[in-house]
């Protein structure tokens, strides 16, 4: 659904538009600047000075108000609520990031929770539209005098509260695995650990695992003991099945890498070379941690065929780091990352191994901690992406652009997206268009713009972009193949099969088929 928004102001010079009034009057006095008439605000404790629009639907942010009062704490990740839309004046389409504005005050009158919207333009005048003008009740207009005259709203929007968000709560946390089991935790540094190993029967996925020797299960027949005859909590696995994508941790915690065990080491502060650390004056301060002997995979591989894993050995004060065949059968724990950095390398570990819900799950962690990481935005928008929720990615692109006007790929990567899934080729032409700006070196940009160009037939305008690209890269066959179409479309027959010819000979096999249809 599109909302009918004026970008221009509408006003009537010399005409009085006036309204009868059942409470006290709010005289602002208005600025007229280039034919617009502005008024002072503020907008949650920031002062602005918006364009008094009666033919605005919203109140409208630029993209620089907001990205400032996102870095300085005029808003929140809470205040944003999704991208909508809008058909402009001109009946151009344009996309804009829905925000909740805490308090909006006018002459001293204040009203509180007001819809606005972020315009995704990086020059775009900020609006006082009507889903503000009509809270603070009736108004006039006297062009005379250069003045406003607000009512008293008898709607401030007091009713909706607004929470902030807090930090983890330690004792909220429960680490539940999910065939039931619940384990005690202890937390070390910024990461919670498993204070016993792990003993579930499914992967977090409800997939079973089974009980046999088969590489990428738990050895179900060897739980009780390990092979020097020690007790062992919890099950054994084999290195295949800790490191499985279904996740065999509870849901928001993964296995332990060798880093985690080198951090833990180094917290104690005990003495070491990354691969064996002696306790030394600290006494046997992981005993209770690791419940003694054992021995624990970490998720970090060794080459091909082995993983490395820690030893606890209480009777020598030794923990040591060293490696397994994957075949082997251990012990594993898991750790929930509360600090930013560490769930955003584990959301990056998750995208790499394909895992796309638990990367998701993971950068939603880190945007909680930190809601100006826009590079958090940005790979959140990937994993959407990959699971098909274009919307979302958007939404996720629009933030990180908001949070970094300069972020390129971030301009790129939602371009690409408009383009290919939303079909909104004018979105995601002006989006490849400001990329360009940035960065007038890609080749690939020019590219993309040239083939959104081609969507909308604007295809002398695409072989423009089509010959930057091969000017930035002479080689580049999809320059030379999409250029050769666009040619052979407006009728250039002759130079549009040289260039399909070429994209061939540089090894674009689909040209064999244009080549066929255009070029007998």
């Amino acid at each position: 659904m599109f909302n009918n928004r004026n970008i221009g102001a509408i006003f009537f010079i010399g005409m009085l538009i006036s309204f009868s009034f059942s409470q006290a009057q709010t005289i602002i006095k208005m600025e007229k600047v280039g034919g617009v008439y502005k008024i002072p605000c503020k907008v949650n404790g920031l002062s602005l000075k918006f364009i008094f629009d009666t033919g605005a639907s919203d109140v409208s942010l630029s993209l620089t108000e907001a990205l400032f009062m996102l870095k300085n704490g005029y808003l929140s990740e809470k205040d944003f609520l999704g991208t909508e839309y809008y058909r402009i004046a001109n009946g151009d389409i344009q996309a804009g990031t829905k925000v909740n504005l805490k308090s909006l005050e006018v002459g001293g009158q204040k009203i509180y929770n007001v819809e606005a919207s972020i315009s995704h333009t990086l020059e775009a005048p900020l609006l006082f539209g009507q889903s503000a003008l009509q809270r603070f009740g009736k108004f006039s207009i006297d062009y005379s005098t250069n003045t406003l005259s607000l009512g008293v709203s008898k709607d401030n929007g007091l009713t909706t509260t607004q929470t902030k968000p807090t930090a983890p709560n330690l004792g909220e946390i429960i680490c539940k695995d999910i065939d039931g089991n619940i384990y005690e935790t202890v937390m070390i540094g910024y990461k919670l650990w498993m204070a016993e190993n792990l003993k579930t029967t499914r992967y977090n996925n409800s997939d079973t695992i089974a009980e046999d020797n088969t590489v990428g299960y738990v050895d179900y027949g060897t739980r009780e003991k390990d092979k020097r005859g020690k007790i062992s909590q919890g099950h054994l696995y084999n290195w295949y099945a800790i490191s499985e994508q279904r996740n065999i941790c509870p849901s928001g915690w993964r296995v332990s890498a060798r880093e985690d065990v080198v951090e833990l080491a180094e917290y104690y502060g005990l003495v070491g070379d990354k691969n064996e650390y002696s306790y030394g004056g600290k006494g046997n301060i992981l005993v209770n941690l690791l419940s003694g002997y054992d021995r624990i995979w970490t998720s970090s591989p060794n080459g091909s065929s082995s993983s490395y894993l820690f030893e606890n050995r209480p009777s020598e004060s030794v923990m040591s780091i060293y490696y397994k065949n994957n075949v082997d059968f251990n012990s594993s724990r898991c750790i929930k990352d509360l600090s930013e950095q560490g769930y955003y390398e584990s959301g990056m570990e998750k995208a790499n191994l394909g895992d796309y819900k638990g990367a998701l799950d993971d950068y939603t962690e880190v945007i909680k901690i930190n809601p100006s990481n826009a590079r958090a935005y940005y790979n959140r928008s990937l994993a959407k992406n990959n699971q098909k929720n274009h919307t979302g990615a958007i939404d996720d692109l629009s933030h990180a652009i908001i949070l970094d006007l300069k972020f390129v790929e971030a301009w790129i990567m939602r371009g690409i997206i408009l383009s290919e899934y939303m079909k909104d080729y004018s979105g995601a032409i002006r989006d490849f268009t400001t990329a360009i700006e940035l960065n007038p070196n890609d080749a690939d940009v020019f590219l993309e713009r040239g083939n959104a160009k081609s969507y909308l037939k604007e295809y002398k305008s695409a072989i423009e972009d089509f010959n930057k690209a091969i000017e930035i890269n002479i080689s580049y066959a999809n320059a030379y193949y999409y250029r050769g179409i666009a040619k052979c479309v407006l009728g250039q027959k002759e130079d549009g099969c040289l260039d399909l010819r070429k994209s061939l000979e540089l090894g674009t096999k689909e040209a064999e088929d244009v080549i066929r249809k255009y070029c007998k």
